[in-house]
């Protein structure tokens, strides 16, 4: 067989390293995406993070905890950071 019939690829495991390799792919990344595509399927998954910019982002609901108790409800259209602190804090 010639070259120029025959395409060699590298194995599954090699491409996924030489992806993931790339830096771009972080774990943060990955989770983002997994939420996006479940949110995109229906499916409703409870995230607990700080970390506002993706709070804004992925949610359908937002919900804000001071000391284990609910303290302020918030639909994402609604929602900003400064209202979000400040819930967290007063």
């Amino acid at each position: 067989m010639s070259t120029s019939q025959h395409t060699e690829h590298a194995p599954p495991a090699m491409a996924a390293r030489r992806f993931f390799h790339t830096g771009w792919l972080t774990q943060e990344r990955i989770v983002l995406l997994l939420l996006a595509v479940l949110g995109m399927l229906g499916i409703r998954s409870i995230d607990t993070n700080a970390r506002l910019p993706e709070i804004l982002t992925l949610s359908d609901r937002i919900l804000v905890m001071r000391q284990g108790r609910v303290v302020e409800e918030f639909a994402p259209e609604a929602a900003t950071e400064d209202k979000i602190m400040y819930a967290a804090v007063h």
